[in-house]
Order: structure tokens, then sequence, then C-alpha cells
């Protein structure tokens, strides 16, 4: 995907953003919101898959096995390719993943466990609190991003990872700790930043 189409991308997640912020994220809040106990231990679980600390682990556990694989088999240039595969599943990951928190701790938007009364215009910017972080969302942008990246370089597994993702961005709002408009953001960030990266990284790295 060229400059051009990214960026168009990238506007229209803004834009749906503040579209949602305005006439969404309140009523689709109250309707997706789970409340059973039995339920919301079900998306606690789900929601781990966008969560980036063992998706790193993850994949700097597979950079390192094949560094030792391909110190062990130099003849085999399939090592190769798996160990520069990691490089850029971890930057995919990591590179929105760090945007994101910045982002999210300069607009301070409250999450909706934190609003009463269905105001969902609440900000504290530049807070950098947990409690005020709700835009964009994390969990969904590496979800998209890892799903993004290993996608690129096995189309095959789109057709499983982009649900997952899909699955992980709803359980956000399932569990009332982002908006429809944050898991959209958070949804065009992680996508992007992976493409992005790969466009960049890739050549460099040897991937076609």
């Amino acid at each position: 995907m060229t400059s051009k189409p990214i960026l168009l991308v990238v506007i229209f997640g803004i834009a749906f953003s503040m579209l949602s912020y305005f006439w969404l994220d309140e009523s689709f809040a109250e309707l997706s919101m789970v409340h059973k106990r039995d339920h919301v231990a079900t998306w606690e679980l789900i929601t781990e898959l966008g969560n980036w600390t063992w998706m790193l682990v993850l994949v700097i556990s597979i950079w390192l096995a094949a560094f030792s694989f391909s110190k062990l088999h130099s003849d085999n240039p399939a090592w190769q390719v798996r160990k520069a595969q990691a490089v850029i599943v971890f930057f995919a990951v990591a590179a929105p993943g760090v945007f994101v928190l910045l982002i999210k701790g300069i607009i301070g938007r409250a999450r909706p466990y934190m609003v009463e009364d269905g105001a969902a215009m609440f900000f504290n910017p530049f807070s950098f609190e947990l409690n005020f972080s709700s835009w964009p969302s994390g969990h969904t942008s590496t979800a998209f991003a890892f799903a993004m990246m290993v996608g690129l370089l096995y189309p095959r597994t789109r057709w499983v990872l982009f649900p997952l993702a899909a699955i992980t961005g709803y359980s956000r709002m399932a569990l009332g700790v982002h908006y429809l408009g944050d898991v959209v953001m958070g949804m065009i960030i992680g996508t992007v930043g992976a493409m992005i990266i790969y466009k960049w990284v890739a050549p460099k790295l040897g991937i076609k």
C-alpha cells in the first residue's frame, strides 16, 4: 500500500473516532458491556490475546531460537529468514505499542468505568494514568499489529489472526475499559503501523 491510501485510512480512523465520540460511544458502551461474573471472566481471558507483554516474550523467544539454530545450522538459510521475521514482528508490535502509550497519556480520556451519568466527554490530559488512558485501545492496536505483520509474512494466517484481533478489540468494550472509537483507532494504528514498518524494514532485512 502506498503512502496516500495509508494516510486516507488514518484520516478515516480519526474521523470515525470523532463521530463515535459524539454519537456512538455512550450508547454502544451500554450495549456491549457485560455484567455477569462468568461472562466477565470469559472476556478477561479473551482480552489477554492483545497483551503485548506475552506477545513480545513470544517473539523474542522465537528470535532466540532462530538465532541459535542459524548458528548451529549455518548452511540452512531458512533459519536466517525466521530470525529476520521475528525481528520485524517485534518492531511491528513494539512501535505502535509505544506510540499508543504516548497518545493515551497526552489525550487522557477517562475509561468508561470512570465516567458517571454517561458523560463521555471526560478528559485529564497529560495525566499518564491508567484510569485516563482510554483513547486509543492498546490491546486492540497490539492484536491488529501482530495480525497484520504475521499476515503479511504468512498470508494464510490472516483468516485466523484478524478475527481473533477483532474479538480482542470487542473484549475491551465488553469489559468496560474502552469505547467504540477507542477500539477503532487502536485497530487503525496497529494495522497501519505494521504496514509502514513492513514497507520500511522488510527490504533492509531481506524479507520479500
